[in-house]
């Protein structure tokens, strides 16, 4: 995430916003509650280098599902990961009869966007979360029914 998130993120949002964010998602104690609360991280890899990462969950409703992450590396982008790695988890929510998928995406990132676009994801809603330190999330949720 130290490499990715400054080049998905630097020019919608500041680098003291990305740094905080990284802290406040991606520190010892945050990834052990993710993973103590059934989310499921994978890493995708070229030649044993890792070239992104991504996580899921089921939600409350049993049958709906939310992609917390799917990050791919500039020089890994367009080369398929992406989708390789939705897919696996489409295939993974499927097999547990998932029905919908949900995630979030910030609504300058034009280029993410598009990708789940054209994996048949549909704007459903605009949020803004407050983040403390007065920063925000401004985001689309995105769904799709399998």
């Amino acid at each position: 995430m130290q490499q990715v998130w400054p080049q998905t993120y630097a020019p919608i949002i500041s680098a003291n916003q990305i740094r905080y964010m990284i802290e406040m998602m991606y520190s010892t104690e945050s990834l052990q509650n993710q993973m103590k609360n059934g989310h499921h991280f994978w890493i995708i890899e070229i030649n044993q280098t890792p070239m992104g990462y991504g996580s899921f969950s089921r939600t409350e409703n049993w049958n709906t599902y939310k992609i917390h992450k799917i990050y791919i590396l500039k020089e890994g982008q367009r080369e398929g990961l992406g989708t390789a790695l939705l897919n696996k988890f489409l295939h993974i929510i499927k097999s547990n009869h998932g029905k919908h998928v949900q995630l979030q995406v910030n609504r300058q990132n034009k280029q993410a966007i598009a990708f789940y676009e054209k994996n048949e994801f549909k704007v459903v809603k605009s949020v803004d979360f407050d983040l403390g330190n007065d920063y925000f999330m401004n985001d689309y949720i995105m769904q799709k029914t399998l």
